[in-house]
C-alpha cells in the first residue's frame, strides 16, 4: 500500500493538514470558513500549489484533490474590507451624481447603444452600493454613524425592480424619470452619509 497523501493547508498564522481525500472536501471548506468567522476575516483569494484559484473552489477539490499540496488562503480583515467598499462606494457616487442630469436627459430622447451602455454601467454602480450597504448591515463591528443600511436597501431594491420593469418595457419616459426622481435624491443623501461616516469612521491608513 502507498503512503497516505497530505495537503498542507496555510491560513492566518496556523497550518492545517487534510488527507487528499475526497470525503475531507466538506470538513476543508467548514475549517477555512470557520477561521475565517472566528478571526473577523473576509477571504480575499486562494492560491492552490503557488497558482491563483479562478474557478469554484469545491469544484476543484473535487477535480483536483490528489494533485494538491498545498493551499494559501489570503485573507483581510472584516473591517477593512468594508472600509475599503464605503471608499470606492463614496468615490462612485462622487462621480455619478454630476452626471444623472445629462444621463437622464439622453434618455428621454431615446435608448442609443451608447446609453444602453451608460445604463449598464448606472446598474452595476447600485449593485456595488448594495454590496456595500449589505455588508455594513452584518459588519462584526458596526459603523454607529451609519444605522440606516436597511432602510437604504429597502429603498434601492424598491426602486430597482421598477426600474427594471420600466426597462423590459423600454418606457424611456418612466426610466428616465426613476433615476431623476427617485434614485438622484436617494444616492445623494446615501452619498451625504457614507461621506459622514469615511470621515469618522473609516481608517484611511488601512487603505494604503
Amino acid at each position: 500500500m502507498g503512503s497516505l497523501n497530505i495537503m498542507k493547508i496555510y491560513m492566518l498564522d496556523e497550518v492545517l493538514q487534510f488527507a487528499n481525500e475526497l470525503n475531507e472536501i466538506e470538513t476543508i471548506i467548514h475549517k477555512i470558513n470557520e477561521l475565517a468567522k472566528r478571526s473577523n476575516v473576509i477571504i480575499q483569494h486562494i492560491t492552490v500549489n503557488g497558482e491563483p484559484l479562478e474557478e469554484d473552489f469545491y469544484g476543484y477539490l473535487t477535480e483536483h484533490m490528489a494533485q494538491i499540496e498545498e493551499i494559501r488562503v489570503e485573507t483581510i480583515a472584516e473591517r477593512e474590507h468594508i472600509d475599503q467598499l464605503i471608499v470606492r462606494s463614496t468615490e462612485y457616487l462622487g462621480r455619478a451624481l454630476p452626471e444623472l442630469d445629462a444621463f437622464t436627459n439622453r434618455i428621454y430622447q431615446g435608448f442609443s447603444d451608447e446609453v444602453w451602455s451608460t445604463f449598464h454601467s448606472f446598474i452595476e454602480g447600485l449593485e456595488y452600493i448594495i454590496i456595500t450597504l449589505e455588508s455594513i448591515r452584518s459588519a462584526r463591528s458596526p459603523y454607529m454613524s451609519f444605522s440606516s443600511s436597511e432602510v437604504y436597501l429597502q429603498q434601492i431594491h424598491a426602486s430597482l425592480q421598477q426600474l427594471m420593469e420600466a426597462s423590459t418595457d423600454k418606457d424611456n419616459s418612466l426610466i428616465a424619470d426613476l433615476i431623476h426622481y427617485e434614485f438622484k435624491p436617494l444616492l445623494a443623501d446615501l452619498h451625504h452619509e457614507l461621506g459622514e461616516t469615511l470621515d469618522c469612521e473609516v481608517k484611511r491608513d488601512d487603505l494604503q
